[in-house]
């Protein structure tokens, strides 16, 4: 066929036409395959559905299971002593808010941890003192808490205070004895009625 100039309008339509024919034609073959796809997808739905039927028919269907889910419920005291449990177990945490923020409370009256921890190594370094000074030895005046391993014991010191002797006197009557020894026999004294106060009453 011959085509003259006056034709290429002509022919350009007819290219366009076939180029969208193509393309609707591809995008059909892709659509179908597309559709393939899915169908075999539900095939292996199908198969995966009817396995977890078989699985759900073979423990006793629903009702079976509600049952079993109804006993281990009644095993356990029924809903209404779980919710019990339940309940108890959050008012037991919030007795323990309480008394955790009670306990701050306490620390921050007391001048906080940092006045709690300084007072404790107080305490700490005064028990070590009075180890360092109160001896008690078997065969040393009955086993009586002496003073740094002397024959002088701490029941002998505060016998004087006792009476109202002096502490210039004390330690001219004790020459070993010195005034941080007389301390450590009052601060012993004073742990020891401390712990006597914490004794039951008979």
């Amino acid at each position: 066929m011959n085509w003259n100039c006056g034709d290429t309008g002509g022919l350009n339509r007819v290219l366009e036409w076939h180029r969208l024919s193509q393309k609707v034609v591809g995008g059909l073959v892709k659509l179908l395959e597309q559709h393939k796809l899915a169908l075999e997808a539900s095939g292996g739905l199908e198969r995966m559905l009817g396995q977890h039927k078989l699985a759900f028919e073979s423990t006793g269907g629903l009702d079976q299971m509600l049952e079993q889910h109804k006993s281990a419920l009644e095993a356990t005291g029924g809903l209404d002593q779980m919710l019990g449990q339940h309940k108890l177990v959050l008012e037991a945490a919030g007795g323990l808010g309480r008394a955790i923020e009670q306990h701050k409370l306490t620390l921050e009256a007391a001048g906080g941890v940092g006045r709690i921890l300084e007072q404790h190594k107080l305490a700490l370094e005064a028990a070590a003192a009075l180890r360092q000074t109160i001896t008690v030895e078997a065969g040393k005046r009955g086993g009586q808490p002496c003073i740094r391993g002397l024959r002088i014991t701490v029941y002998d010191v505060l016998e004087c205070l006792a009476s109202g002797t002096a502490v210039e006197e004390i330690l001219f009557d004790f020459p070993d004895l010195t005034q941080e020894d007389i301390r450590v026999c009052l601060e012993f004294a004073a742990d020891l009625d401390g712990r006597l106060m914490l004794l039951p009453a008979q």
